[in-house]
């Protein structure tokens, strides 16, 4: 089997079992290994036994990316790419060629050969109450653009929701009259269920029924278009945030690991935090344990707080 068939194989196997996104993500990396391996071997993608590659051929592959540079961004032209980068790369080869070995496509199990690129673990620190004061005065809350983003990014903040989550969420979902919002097919194609915020829905409801416009999907959140939000459409409006308010480590994961973070605060416990989240392992979440506590050292009175809404205990069931 030639290299491009087997990389088709692989993705057509995602499709069927993984969101757009993850789909998106492994075949551009595999296509830029595929097209890595035609220049070294000089030979077209088709003319590439899967048998032939090498976890050599991978490793030289990760040296290549060490030595390459930066093409947009801060330090454009002058920074290596980071192992982060070089990591998102690479990972894809080495699950690509374990999924090639246990389906018995490749006689050798290079894959395992494959060394991890290792990434050294930065503190990435919560947002702070009057950062989020100056990110809500980016809002004009009297406008659909201004009370939208706004529903964006609390809905990441006040309900741990991830940035796809956001626009992915029809009306439907929000139960107005239950305070709750149901959260379908999200990563790893799960359902879960949040406490929605009084003052959140308050903002939800008007938006839908005041500045929505008609249309014939049933997303609550619209580009101005009035077609469903998008991924580069959110992210777009959180670099605009991150420019206008100078924040620089403001990225669309901050909003929900501040969540995260002041969930643990305010007295929540890791197991509840890890259903909140949509976590299959709790050691993932484990990790906001910690972070609480050096959070906590900064000062209590600027600590963002998460609605009292998710501590009510339910009485008489």
């Amino acid at each position: 089997m030639n290299l491009d068939i087997a990389i088709n194989v692989f993705v057509n196997e995602k499709e069927c079992f993984s969101a757009e996104k993850t789909v998106k993500y492994y075949r551009e990396n595999l296509d830029y290994f595929k097209r890595y391996l035609a220049r070294v071997y000089n030979k077209e993608v088709t003319e590439i036994d899967i048998n032939d590659i090498k976890h050599t051929d991978y490793n030289l592959y990760v040296k290549e990316l060490r030595s390459r540079k930066k093409l947009s961004g801060k330090g454009k032209g002058d920074k290596k790419l980071s192992n982060a980068t070089i990591k998102h790369y690479t990972d894809p080869v080495k699950f690509f060629f374990k999924y090639l070995y246990q389906e018995e496509l490749i006689d050798n199990n290079i894959a395992k050969k494959m060394r991890g690129v290792s990434v050294d673990k930065k503190v990435l620190i919560p947002l702070f109450k009057d950062e989020i004061q100056e990110i809500d005065k980016c809002f004009n809350l009297k406008t659909a653009t201004g009370l939208r983003n706004y529903i964006m990014i609390h809905l990441m903040l006040d309900c741990g929701m991830r940035i796809s989550e956001t626009y992915n969420l029809e009306i439907k979902d929000v139960y107005f009259d239950k305070n709750f919002i149901h959260i379908r097919d999200s990563k790893h194609n799960k359902d879960r269920i949040v406490p929605l915020p009084s003052k959140l829905k308050s903002h939800i409801y008007k938006y839908v029924y005041l500045y929505r416009k008609h249309c014939d999907h049933n997303y609550v959140l619209q580009n101005r278009y009035g077609d469903k939000n998008s991924y580069e459409g959110s992210k777009n409006i959180v670099r605009r945030i991150r420019n206008k308010t100078e924040i620089e480590r403001l990225k669309n994961h901050l909003f929900r690991h501040t969540f995260a973070t002041s969930y643990i605060l305010c007295g929540g416990d890791v197991a509840s935090l890890a259903v909140l989240l949509g976590h299959g392992d709790i050691t993932v979440t484990n990790g906001y344990l910690h972070l609480a506590n050096t959070y906590k050292l900064m000062g209590k009175d600027n600590l963002y707080k998460v609605d009292k809404v998710y501590f009510k205990r339910m009485m008489n069931l």
